[in-house]
């Protein structure tokens, strides 16, 4: 099983690939399916703060 990483610059082009791939199946939850990942990848570190809004409310 992978271990889940929080995105982060490190790992932006695996992150943006799997944002790609849940997009292309309809899979997954939420924000990211509705990002335009071409902007999101533009403008990373932006686009992570959004999505780790959400880290409190699973936890």
């Amino acid at each position: 099983m992978p271990i889940l990483v929080p995105p982060s610059e490190r790992y932006k082009t695996s992150f943006l690939d799997a944002v790609r791939e849940a997009q292309a199946s309809g899979s997954g939850r939420g924000d990211p399916l509705s990002r335009n990942i071409e902007e999101a990848g533009a403008d990373f570190g932006a686009f992570v703060a959004a999505l780790r809004r959400f880290e409190s409310l699973a936890a």
